[in-house]
């Protein structure tokens, strides 16, 4: 599948948002990751007063036909007032959706990014895809369903270091990956792409296209997460969503189930 890149430069495509007073940090530059996306880099700039947002860039998103490049630069964009709790939310229509919230010196939250369809160009949907940024000298927060960084292993009591487990070694935790599922149509088929943190849970992932709780059909997602349903009578007119069971992939790793937005087939 040929894909192109959409770059975002409206005056009027970001935000962000900050605690209470004092919560985030004024003047610095949030730097840090997001889930769909070659390098999947994500970078904020907060005011010197720590009250807006002047700046921000994801320089590669990948939707599920293209690729967006969604910036904002400082002295263009107006910039966003940061909430008082930290939280913020920002739409401009139905092409950009932006949400998250500051903790001090991190900050997370999810982007998802739109094209409609029109002369030469397909629609185009990112889904929702979590970001997670932190100042210089900070870690960012792990993104939803990434691996945890291990704790340090208790040496036990007493002069033996014994540990409670017997067989050695800590527990693996348990990891369930979340996932988002992106769609759209064209003349002759209904495709979109299968995003999550990990590979192995966009992969071969067994993919239902529904109307209400009746399956019109069944396709598997590529290595990429992409994935297409060709049209039919049964689809045409009708209000089709796709849906994406669970799945256990090792004794410590879920991918999540996840159910995409109704769609006129």
């Amino acid at each position: 599948m040929r894909r192109l890149v959409l770059v975002l430069t409206l005056a009027a495509v970001a935000v962000f948002g900050a605690r209470a007073a004092l919560a985030q940090v004024g003047g610095k530059t949030y730097t840090g990751t997001h889930d769909a996306g070659r390098g999947g880099k994500a970078e904020f700039q907060v005011s010197a007063d720590g009250k807006r947002v002047v700046a921000y860039s994801f320089p590669a998103v990948d939707g599920d036909t293209c690729s967006f490049v969604a910036k904002g630069d400082e002295g263009v964009w107006d910039g966003a007032a940061i909430g008082a709790d930290g939280r913020f939310i920002y739409t401009f229509y139905d092409r950009i959706e932006l949400s998250g919230r500051f903790d001090g010196r991190t900050a997370t939250g999810t982007i998802r990014l739109r094209r409609v369809a029109s002369s030469g160009a397909s629609a185009c949907d990112t889904g929702a895809v979590a970001w997670s940024v932190a100042t210089p000298g900070e870690d960012a927060p792990p993104l939803p369903g990434a691996t945890p960084t291990p704790e340090p292993s208790d040496p036990g009591s007493g002069s033996g270091g014994s540990s409670p487990n017997p067989g050695g070694g800590s527990t693996p935790k348990r990891r369930t990956i979340l996932a988002s599922v992106a769609v759209h149509r064209d003349a002759r088929k209904i495709s979109g792409r299968l995003n999550a943190s990990e590979r192995t849970c966009r992969s071969k992932r067994k993919l239902t296209l529904k109307r209400g709780s009746k399956v019109l059909a069944r396709t598997t997602s590529r290595t990429d997460g992409t994935f297409a349903f060709s049209r039919s009578a049964k689809t045409r007119n009708q209000r089709v969503r796709v849906t994406v069971a669970s799945v256990t992939r090792s004794k410590t790793l879920t991918c999540g189930a996840s159910t995409s937005a109704l769609i006129r087939g």
